[in-house]
């Protein structure tokens, strides 16, 4: 049996350790070299870089996978999207894998984006430690005096890098 499994997640490197350790040959697909550096201790073939849904349909073309198991992060909307296309279009069975929701925090507040999140900050003058990925970064720029009210903890990717400059 060969496995495609699209990770980055502790949920995508646990089942690429535990198919593997039985005996399945596992191809893993991470997006980041942070989420290469994490699966470090997967012993199976690491993709490292964000495919669109030509290249993943190539990429299932030429692997021969007897299935796609999407463990990326729950946010990452597009690439699960474009994973479904492609195995769609490919007639690759699809496995999505997710972790449990959180139970929700006591006191905290719910939005629905980052966008959401920004325009709440907007109407105070609190200080705030953004724990979000760059990709969701471009809101909180609006917010009156961002640079000193908000502390941003990214992966220090290029791609996040760039970002911020």
């Amino acid at each position: 049996m060969k496995v495609l499994i699209f990770g980055g997640t502790t949920e995508g490197r646990y089942l690429a350790m535990a198919l593997t350790g039985a005996g399945i040959d596992v191809t893993l697909s991470v997006a980041t070299e942070y989420g290469r550096s994490t699966a470090s201790t997967v012993k199976s073939e690491i993709i490292t870089n964000r495919l669109d849904k030509r290249l993943m349909s190539r990429l299932f073309k030429e692997g021969s996978f007897d299935c796609v198991v999407d463990a990326t992060h729950p946010y990452a909307i597009l690439a699960t999207q474009n994973i479904r296309l492609a195995c769609r279009d490919t007639d690759s069975k699809y496995y999505r894998l997710k972790r449990a929701e959180s139970a929700a925090a006591s006191g905290a507040t719910y939005v629905k984006d980052a966008a959401t999140a920004a325009r709440l900050l907007g109407k105070t003058n609190e200080k705030a430690l953004l724990t979000i990925g760059s990709k969701s970064l471009e809101p909180f720029t609006h917010v009156q005096d961002f640079a000193e009210r908000l502390f941003v903890r990214i992966i220090p990717s290029p791609d996040s890098l760039v970002v911020l400059s």
